[in-house]
This record gives structure tokens, C-alpha cells and sequence, in this order.
């Protein structure tokens, strides 16, 4: 699955094992979680409009979105995906 705006990319991929991983692209940035950890955990700051990945490796991995379409784009990944992990609102 991918979600792609003129500033951002959240890309979603399943490895033949079936686990998951997530690339994020910012401006030529790009951010990794691993093939072998999976997402166990979000936390989205509405005010901050800011999206926290939990690993069940513990890791951490933030998605700043610069525009509400942006964080609107990433939301909606975050919640077609609900029944995976467990979201946590911050208002």
C-alpha cells in the first residue's frame, strides 16, 4: 500500500512470511522499520499532527506531517490497518 503527497510517502509492504514493514520517505529523508518487527502500537497527536510507530521491538519511529492533507493521508493508512494494533489519541 502506498500513500504519496507532493511532500511525503508511507509505504506498506508484506514479505512473503506475511510480516510487514513501513517505509517513510521525507524530502529525500527515508525512515525504515525493519522486515523482522511489526507495528504493536500508534499513538496520533492530533494538535501536533504527528503519528509515533511502536515497533514490538521496541523502536520508535515518528511521522511529523507538514500539512493536514499529509497527516489526513497517514491517518488513513493508520486506520485501515485498525485491527493490527492498538491506537492511542492524543487531542
Amino acid at each position: 500500500m502506498l500513500i504519496a503527497s507532493q511532500e511525503c510517502t508511507l509505504t506498506k509492504g508484506v514479505d512473503n512470511d506475511q510480516s510487514s514493514w513501513y517505509t517513510y520517505k521525507v524530502h529525500k529523508s527515508t525512515y525504515n522499520m525493519f522486515t523482522d518487527e511489526s507495528v504493536c502500537r500508534v499513538e496520533v497527536s492530533i494538535t501536533k499532527r504527528s503519528i509515533t510507530l511502536h515497533s514490538d521491538l521496541g523502536r520508535e519511529l515518528n511521522v511529523d506531517c507538514r500539512t493536514p492533507d499529509e497527516f489526513q493521508q497517514v491517518l488513513s493508512l493508520v486506520r485501515e490497518n485498525s485491527e493490527r494494533f492498538e491506537i492511542n489519541y492524543d487531542f
